[in-house]
């Protein structure tokens, strides 16, 4: 068994002491410490919580990350406190979520706390939203509120493609609307899901939404290593020849190219298949002058050509184009100028067989 970077009683009190003793988990909130009760107990607490790792304690876990030292591991930074059924289902889940999104949970338990207190210090808390893409016309900053087996509940706090009017739209019209259009896009999670059926919305008193999504499992990602053959191409994006010969790639070598075409083709603008593409280029010409925006955004693109299959023109229904990837972990811009009309994005990805690939990508962007 590969050694564990445990936490330390002290660093577990703390963690706990921070949110309060209550789970950190969405919508949990149970109180995990109280007192034990009986004959000669009365001097005794109880404590039903437990301080789970966000990135994995040992190689074998989940979450795990090289990267990260012993020291860091075993850090109040990289521990989240749970009840005990939330704190186990955390520390042998390997799929369901991510790094970022339960620092993002973390956050919020921290703050919830902390405003329980009724301190007016004014305080000025670190982000705890991320970026949400339902279907292609409704992109908003959320926080997550709730998770609950197949259904993930978040509050609104400002819309970056689309208004309150669209996501009713989408809410009241959702038998009608595209169905290449029925899913979510979640930063934190490096992950999309396919919409079971109509989201709902609870408008609160502050004037806020809070929308529910029943989301389908998650595609499961293909092994990139069993990717075929495809021709290899050159940075300009032209076949690549050598002795007169055009040259191949196969395997993960023919998946990792195949990044750059999926991301540089641009939705709709093949006709043998409208439903193709992507909308990279469209939100660099929108948003090129907010780079930390534009980064979310085209991680939100690279989830979506990753995990959400589509149903072509004909009616067909056909696999993400990039399914051999299982997560991505980051997609930012190496420079916002453009040359040859084009960007380039480093990714950090994981990929169907587990592995991590981190590197560089060109995408078209256009004139």
């Amino acid at each position: 068994m590969a050694k564990r970077d445990n936490f330390t009683p002290t660093t577990k009190k703390i963690m706990a002491e921070r949110v309060a003793w209550r789970c950190s988990f969405p919508n949990c909130g149970k109180i995990t410490i109280g007192p034990r009760m009986g004959e000669n107990e009365n001097d005794k607490s109880l404590n039903l919580g437990e301080a789970a790792h966000i990135v994995a304690a040992a190689e074998d876990g989940p979450r795990y990350d090289s990267n990260t030292t012993p020291e860091y591991r075993k850090s109040i930074d990289n521990g989240i406190w749970m009840c005990r059924a939330h704190a186990r289902f955390i520390d042998t889940d390997y799929k369901e979520f991510s790094v970022e999104t339960l620092r993002l949970w973390k956050l919020e338990a921290e703050e919830k706390a902390y405003r329980a207190l009724s301190l007016q210090d004014n305080y000025q808390f670190s982000s705890k939203s991320t970026l949400i893409a339902l279907g292609f016309e409704a992109v908003f900053e959320g926080t997550w509120e709730a998770v609950d087996k197949n259904e993930w509940t978040f509050k609104v706090k400002q819309f970056i493609e689309g208004n309150s009017s669209k996501l009713k739209d989408y809410a009241d019209n959702y038998g009608s609307i595209d169905c290449n259009q029925k899913f979510i896009s979640v930063v934190s999670q490096g992950d999309a899901r396919v919409i079971q059926e109509p989201i709902s919305i609870q408008y609160l008193d502050d004037g806020s939404e809070l929308i529910s999504v029943r989301i389908a499992p998650k595609v499961i990602a293909s092994l990139p290593e069993n990717s075929g053959m495809d021709f290899m191409l050159g940075e300009d994006g032209d076949i690549v020849l050598e002795g007169g010969d055009i040259k191949m790639v196969t395997g993960v070598d023919k998946a990792i190219q195949s990044i750059s075409t999926a991301a540089s083709m641009q939705y709709g603008e093949w006709f043998a298949d409208r439903t193709a593409g992507s909308f990279i280029a469209q939100y660099y010409n929108k948003y090129k002058s907010n780079v930390a925006l534009l980064n979310q955004l085209i991680k939100l693109e690279f989830i979506r050509l990753s995990l959400v299959p589509r149903t072509t023109s004909e009616g067909k229904l056909v696999k993400p184009p990039l399914n051999f990837i299982k997560e991505v972990k980051t997609a930012n811009l190496k420079a916002i100028a453009l040359k040859n009309s084009s960007t380039v994005v480093t990714l950090s990805l994981v990929l169907g067989n587990g592995d991590e690939w981190n590197g560089d990508q060109t995408v078209y962007i256009g004139t």
